[in-house]
């Protein structure tokens, strides 16, 4: 009776230890190749968050602050396959695990934490990867008689954006967007 369930037990930690390095948090995979089988099964693109989950103050609040919330895990996976690449300290990772992410990591040339990146269903980048405290910001101005492909940056930096009084309005009639699709570059 003690064998069954020390056989039993063993085969749980197997599928737990094994679904864990797959999937990661809600709706989040972790496995690499499995993210590009299936952005390219579902003809999506593949968001990427390189965090530090149980160390990285900027991740965590990136996290809380928009990743659980409801509308984006309603919304993102439709469009994305969500790809969660962490590099905790304290918190256990399976080797296979920690070397894949630290592959992708130097393969991107990731240099901080929360960095996301955007890449197509076979991993190449859609742009260079942008980290969510970093000073570039990009804008676009998009306008109903304006196709995608003929949007264009209006600044890259903070720097370069006009300063405007809080009363002032620009006067045009444009939206700012982020444009988040590998296929708006082709």
């Amino acid at each position: 009776m003690q064998i069954k369930r020390a056989i039993v037990s063993l085969a749980l930690l197997c599928v737990v230890t094994t679904s864990s390095q797959i999937l990661g948090a809600e709706g989040w995979l972790t496995n690499w190749e499995e993210a590009k089988k299936t952005a390219a099964k579902e003809k999506k693109d593949i968001l990427i968050d390189f965090t530090g989950s149980d160390w990285c103050g900027w991740c965590i609040k990136l996290k809380n602050e928009v990743f659980t919330k409801d509308q984006f895990k309603k919304e993102a996976p439709k469009d994305f396959v969500l790809l969660e690449l962490d590099f905790p300290r304290s918190k256990p990772q399976a080797p296979e695990l920690k070397k894949q992410n630290a592959s992708l990591r130097d393969r991107f040339g990731i240099q901080g934490y929360p960095t996301i990146m955007l890449v197509d269903a076979p991993g190449a980048p859609c742009a260079p990867p942008a980290p969510a405290t970093s000073p570039v910001v990009r804008r676009t101005t998009s306008r109903t008689s304006r196709s995608s492909a003929e949007r264009r940056p209006l600044a890259t930096k903070r720097s370069q954006l006009p300063r405007r009084r809080p009363t002032e309005r620009s006067g045009r009639s444009s939206s700012t967007m982020l444009s988040l699709s590998c296929s708006a570059r082709r």
